[in-house]
């Protein structure tokens, strides 16, 4: 339960009478005091809106903080037996009455409330709040009833009462000074947050009314951007529908130039397969020396021939399946006649063609000679080797079965 006003924290409007602050306060007291699980802190803040309330000359100064018209109601008055009201008469008839039974009463809540202090510093839960308490009411007893007992047997123990008596109530005097101006600056300080926060309520206006023209100008700045990125986005739109046309026109151009040199490189391919002519086969490029040897597999009656050399070939350059439906995998090598195939060619393409493409044929052609290692180290390994003249014999033999 909190509150920014006295009132606020009793939960009383702030035209209440003296018997709803008091009502209020003693239905809080039993929710929020210390020994019914409440906290010592907030059970002081209701005994001090409490006494400030109930008390008309603070409730005025308070309210007069807050800049509310007085709402305390007047201090009831006595009639005389002459039957009218006097204000003077009443006030002075009251305290001469509650003098004495105000000044015990005031003692004794001043008494309770050190001791609510004392076990609140020195206890660790309710219960030993709660013996805290009752030792010190003991202790308390027992020290009023050696005082009264000392006062009736020793006269001269009335001047040690006097002195303490007086000092007390100097002490207790000094006390309510301090609480008075401890109060007065309380106001103050509520008087000065309160127009600490109209000036902070004013600016906070303030910057709303500056931020909503600053929203509307950015409002606008972006519905003109987006006005322009839209046209630019129209420009972008046709210039890559324009680009996109271009592209395809000139891919087209490309792809019927492909297609005319692949024609002009198979047909190239089937004459050098056919003439068997090793000056002519060595005078290709590598590309065209791959299409030849396409070329001549099919023409040895191989099936699903494929030119698969290039970057990232992975060690072969031509799949194809032999009449039975075998996989063969073919690596082919352009060299001149004097540069020889070294084993560690033939490593590389076992590699390849037993693990990664696990090919039941396995064909190294080139247009020179083998070494002696690499032709060991290939019947070892099942690998067919075919050297220039074994690709001229194979042209001759075919020119003469089709004659």
């Amino acid at each position: 339960m909190t509150g920014d006003t006295l009132y606020e924290l009793l939960g009383v409007p702030t035209d209440a009478t003296t018997d709803d602050i008091k009502s209020a306060y003693r239905r809080l007291s039993k929710t929020y005091h210390p020994d019914g699980g409440g906290t010592a802190p907030f059970f002081r803040q209701l005994q001090h809106a409490h006494e400030t309330l109930i008390d008309a000359h603070l409730r005025t100064e308070y309210d007069r903080s807050l800049g509310i018209s007085s709402t305390s109601p007047p201090p009831q008055q006595e009639e005389n037996q002459s039957g009218y009201s006097d204000p003077q008469y009443s006030s002075k008839a009251t305290s001469d009455r509650n003098s004495s039974q105000s000044a015990f009463v005031r003692f004794f809540q001043r008494w309770s409330r050190t001791i609510d202090k004392i076990a609140d510093k020195h206890g660790t839960s309710n219960q030993s709040r709660l013996v805290i308490r009752a030792v010190a009411w003991v202790a308390s007893g027992l020290v009023a009833y050696y005082l009264v007992t000392g006062f009736l047997r020793d006269g001269w123990f009335a001047v040690i009462l006097l002195i303490i008596g007086i000092v007390l109530w100097r002490r207790y005097r000094a006390k309510k000074l301090r609480a008075d101006a401890y109060r007065r600056a309380a106001y103050a300080e509520a008087a000065r947050k309160q127009a600490a926060k109209d000036a902070a309520n004013r600016q906070r206006a303030e910057r709303a009314a500056s931020a909503e023209r600053e929203r509307r100008q950015r409002e606008q700045a972006n519905r003109d951007r987006a006005a322009s990125a839209e046209r630019a986005k129209r420009e972008r739109e046709q210039a890559n529908r324009d680009r996109a046309a271009r592209y395809a026109e000139a891919e087209r151009n490309r792809a019927e130039r492909e297609a005319e040199a692949a024609e002009a490189q198979q047909d190239e391919a089937r004459h050098a397969a056919e003439s068997g002519d090793l000056a002519f086969i060595l005078a290709l490029s590598p590309t065209q020396f791959e299409y030849t040897m396409a070329a001549l597999l099919r023409m040895l009656g191989m099936t699903d021939v494929e030119r698969v050399g290039g970057r990232g070939d992975l060690g072969v350059d031509i799949t194809a399946r032999d009449p039975s439906g075998r996989t063969m995998v073919v690596q082919c090598k352009r060299y001149a006649r004097t540069k020889k195939i070294g084993s560690p060619d033939i490593q590389k393409f076992i590699g390849m063609a037993h693990v990664h493409h696990k090919a039941d044929i396995k064909l190294f052609v080139t247009t020179s000679e083998y070494t002696e290692d690499a032709r060991a180290l290939a019947r070892h390994h099942d690998i067919q080797l075919m050297n220039g003249s074994d690709i001229e014999n194979l042209a001759r033999r075919q020119r003469e079965s089709k004659t």
